[in-house]
């Protein structure tokens, strides 16, 4: 028999309608004025890539192309790779509005978990900005986002912290990023809602986030509400050990925003197989064999060994975040002919390296702190 929230099975049983609602486009009663699903370009391999000049290359054919075919709807059936045909960009086309480049619109975003790209965000070349104009306006905008999965039907709750605009599947399924700050013609101001955050004591503006960071990491809260962060949009608990969360919240959150500058972890043991090795990464990372965790083979010159199993224990949005950088910093021959080279997204030559360190030593620290989280103790 169906429950009263009409759930068959994987039935909700919990106090969650009584927590606080974080988000609610439709209610003023939810902490967040306003939250985004990211950007939706409908063209990722021309609009997000690892190198800069690329992007702005392939962008300015899309809008050749586009400018010297206005009128002629015959091209939508025409084969090309210099351009991707959204329906938002098709009822541009066809009421006749141009196109222009614009230099200050390509900015830095989180395309995947940890892995940061150049990305042409323009209203004219994105299919769907889901609140981001509210977000992050210009390149030049300073602001804080919770990611959060969507609906996470068969997988883990997960949140990430990031600092740079998210795309629309930063988690696969959809995501949605709550954001410290929202911006108008004005400027920025605090997405919260001072009447609601009351509920939470004394509770500041700054806490606030990590206290949510700290209690989305909480072992207890994914077990005791899977089910409806599986179906809903989260709710807040108020416990009573506010503090402890609020502070292993602030240290994941460092971690997470800051994870290119972690060090590495001094545990593991990197062979090199030549004096002079190459930092790039000429295909993909891989492991010798499945299952054998605790060795990559970076290249050609070099093997990194010794990874803690434990390491793998952090998983964002179903995959281990060094799983993430082994899949995401790959070399990318697209069918549309763009080849996506995660080599020259930085100038330093061992970036790549580096993160794969770094992201070991942030998976390790983030398990301590998430087992150091204490139980929740909700206030009725």
């Amino acid at each position: 028999m169906p429950n009263e929230k009409g759930d068959w099975i994987n039935q909700r049983d919990s106090n969650f309608d009584s927590l606080v609602e974080i988000g609610n486009k439709k209610s003023k009663d939810a902490l967040l004025i306003d939250y985004t699903g990211g950007i939706k370009t409908g063209r990722d391999a021309w609009s997000w890539g690892f190198q800069k000049e690329n992007i702005t290359t392939k962008i300015k054919e899309s809008i050749k192309y586009y400018e010297e075919n206005i009128g002629n709807i015959d091209v939508y059936s025409q084969t090309t790779n210099k351009i991707s045909w959204t329906s938002s960009l098709k009822k541009q086309f066809e009421k006749g509005q141009q196109i222009v480049y614009e230099e200050d619109r390509i900015f830095v975003g989180m395309y995947r978990p940890f892995t940061k790209k150049y990305v042409y965000y323009s209203k004219a070349l994105v299919d769907r900005q889901y609140q981001m104009p509210k977000v992050f306006p210009n390149k030049n905008a300073k602001n804080s986002l919770i990611a959060i999965s969507n609906k996470t039907e068969g997988k883990k709750f997960t949140s990430l912290f990031i600092d740079v605009l998210p795309d629309v599947n930063l988690f696969a399924g959809g995501s949605q990023n709550l954001p410290q700050l929202l911006f108008d013609n004005m400027g920025g101001y605090s997405a919260v809602r001072t009447d609601i955050l009351k509920r939470f004591d004394d509770l500041s503006e700054e806490d606030l986030f990590y206290y949510i960071y700290g209690i989305f990491h909480s072992k207890d809260y994914e077990k005791t509400y899977h089910q409806d962060l599986s179906k809903s949009f989260p709710r807040l608990p108020n416990v009573s050990n506010k503090t402890d969360f609020i502070e292993i919240g602030k240290r994941l959150a460092y971690l997470h925003l800051n994870y290119e500058k972690i060090p590495a972890y001094e545990a593991v043991e990197i062979v090199y197989k030549t004096d002079n090795p190459s930092f790039k990464v000429n295909k993909k990372m891989k492991h010798p064999k499945r299952g054998q965790l605790d060795t990559i083979i970076f290249n050609e010159d070099i093997i990194i060994k010794s990874i803690p199993v434990k390491a793998y224990e952090y998983v964002v949005n179903g995959k281990p975040a060094i799983e993430w950088i082994i899949d995401q910093y790959q070399v990318k021959d697209r069918e549309s002919g763009i080849v996506d080279d995660p080599n020259g997204f930085s100038d330093n030559p061992k970036y790549i390296f580096n993160l794969l360190l770094s992201i070991i030593n942030v998976s390790m620290q983030t398990m301590d702190l998430v087992e150091s989280l204490p139980p929740l103790e909700i206030i009725d």
